[in-house]
């Protein structure tokens, strides 16, 4: 391994190198608000930075790591596209911590960790990272999700998020043990060659890929997977509702899209049909689910279901052409949700 290969993780080196450095600033600031006002500022100095070295560093496509973690004029979009998004909401959310009594250096700190993992998630080009990018994203969505304490639907809300996220997680191990029983490999590429050489592809990996996607499908609370999303949206302060709706999704429909054109493209068969399904049971779901609620954030969440019913459409279609849709409707929705 030389300098040069370390290049394109250079922004996710800088993220975790900041975080580390704001845990220690936050533990050692004599006045709390005042250290999570300076510790605000850095963090979108910080963001604002992160987005600049991806440009720098990632625009050329690669694969380093020994084929774990992948660069690409896509991957830096999307990572721009998270960047931008975790940016807007940090910028707008000092008066709403301040309502919310979870103004803290604890709450920029956190956001850091969680953009990072999204990061790590849209890079991954093997499973094991993929897995390693989810959790690192999602503990911190917990925490987050939880941080008023004081306030009874929050640490319900945390709760449920951590019991649910905890068995999307175990889904996804699952499908992910299946795989590699199957093929061999953890990597994307080496499961794509597995695939494309085979003349039929074995029932266990479709039920690794089903598993897989359902996984997935909860990151991006895609219906029938949705379950818990309007108590997690109605129990967090709206500047963390805001946050939950817009960039987690960005992250998790890259890797939909990382998996099944990449990984499991000559699988399209296999699924295709799994995708098509979620997609139809969000619209639906998330359409009539909304006409119900009487809390604005619960029709958000629902509204978020919907829409991610309409960008898997674009997965779904598995053309070319579907990335670029994907790729347009996240942009949109991510400004229209923030």
């Amino acid at each position: 391994m030389t300098l040069t290969t370390l290049f394109p993780i250079i922004p996710e080196l800088f993220l975790a190198l900041l975080a580390m450095v704001l845990v220690l600033w936050a533990a050692f600031g004599r006045i709390e608000e005042k250290t999570a006002d300076t510790i605000k500022r850095f963090t979108l100095l910080g963001l604002f930075v992160t987005a600049i070295l991806v440009i720098v560093y990632g625009l050329r496509a690669d694969i380093v790591l020994s084929g774990l973690f992948a660069t690409s004029p896509f991957i830096v979009y999307m990572k721009i596209l998270t960047l931008v998004g975790a940016f807007l909401v940090l910028l707008m959310a000092g008066p709403h911590l301040r309502v919310g009594r979870i103004h803290k250096p604890e709450f920029s700190i956190l956001l850091i960790l969680a953009v990072l993992g999204m990061m790590v998630v849209i890079s991954s080009n093997d499973l094991i990272v993929l897995y390693m990018g989810i959790e690192l994203q999602s503990f911190p969505l917990y925490v987050i999700a939880a941080m008023q304490r004081d306030n009874l639907r929050s640490s319900e809300a945390g709760l449920k998020y951590f019991l649910l996220g905890g068995l999307s997680s175990s889904l996804l191990l699952y499908g992910i043990s299946m795989i590699y029983g199957f093929t061999g490999s953890t990597n994307y590429d080496e499961v794509g060659t597995v695939l494309f050489l085979s003349e039929n592809i074995s029932s266990g990996v479709v039920i690794g890929v089903v598993f897989l996607l359902a996984g997935i499908a909860f990151k991006i609370s895609a219906a029938p997977f949705h379950m818990w999303t309007p108590d997690v949206y109605e129990g967090t302060p709206t500047i963390v509702t805001a946050f939950f709706a817009a960039v987690p999704k960005v992250a998790a429909m890259t890797l939909f899209l990382q998996v099944t054109y990449n990984m499991l493209g000559p699988a399209t068969a296999s699924w295709q049909q799994v995708i098509i399904a979620i997609s139809l049971a969000s619209m639906i779901i998330g359409a009539f689910g909304a006409v119900m609620q009487s809390d604005i954030k619960r029709l958000i969440a629902y509204s978020s279901v919907a829409h991610m019913g309409y960008a898997l459409v674009g997965v779904a279609s598995a053309i070319p052409e579907g990335v670029s849709a994907v790729m347009l409707y996240m942009t949109i929705y991510v400004v229209s949700a923030i």
